[in-house]
């Protein structure tokens, strides 16, 4: 036996080599199937660490926006939390009454005409139609 031979005799199968059916052994089927259970491990894996990675890089939320979002899906809305730091999330009054039951949320209004104008209005209960929020704006108020 030469040296190159020495080096290559790992005494492992080459897994991607192609096995005429009629030299499949059983132990090439045990082999075979511990392969695909190693491939499915390491997947498994993966996919499990890119979802941990992920969780990482969502900043955790206060209870209370934990609780609002929970209460937002609920409600069939697809609500999204701005980082702290932008005013927009500062400015946001929108909060879930506890003893109601109910979201109160801020609206604005913002027309783009030659200026924007924006009407906002605060603590705006989700059962109020948007027609009855929109008069609040007129001078004889709601």
């Amino acid at each position: 036996m030469c040296l190159t031979c020495v080096h290559c005799a790992s005494g492992v199968r080459n897994k991607a080599e192609y096995r005429n059916l009629t030299d499949f052994t059983d132990k090439d089927l045990q082999s075979d199937y511990h392969f695909l259970s190693d491939v499915e491990r390491m997947a498994d894996n993966a996919h499990r660490e890119a979802y941990k990675a992920k969780l990482m890089l969502r900043p955790q939320l206060p209870n209370h926006l934990k609780n609002l979002v929970r209460q937002a899906f609920f409600r069939a809305v697809a609500l999204q939390i701005m980082p702290a730091t932008l005013q927009r999330r500062k400015d946001n009054t929108t909060y879930f009454h506890h003893k109601n039951k109910e979201m109160l949320w801020r609206i604005e209004f913002i027309f783009h005409l030659d200026d924007s104008v924006v009407l906002a209005q605060g603590k705006v209960s989700e059962k109020m139609p948007l027609k009855q929020v929109f008069s609040c704006f007129s001078p004889h108020h709601c």
